[in-house]
């Protein structure tokens, strides 16, 4: 991988490989550079919205994305 967050899964594999190799339980470093996510959430739901945004274009419905028909 190149980006920076695959290192982290890179590490954590060595890490745990290491460690069950000299029959020891996986280390708490191991568990917390896999449990990283790979992007920020910011990014997930920028990308996510525009994937919504692409799809309601496509539909002729992008004007409707913002409609709140269920709000009182």
């Amino acid at each position: 991988m190149t980006c920076a967050q695959g290192g982290n899964i890179i590490k954590s594999l060595d890490l745990t490989v290491d460690a069950l190799l000299r029959d020891e339980s996986v280390p708490d470093e191991a568990i917390r550079l896999m449990a990283k996510p790979l992007i920020p959430a910011w990014m997930y739901t920028a990308i996510g919205n525009l994937g919504w945004r692409r799809r309601a274009k496509r539909y002729g419905v992008r004007k409707k994305l913002h409609d709140r028909p269920y709000q009182r």
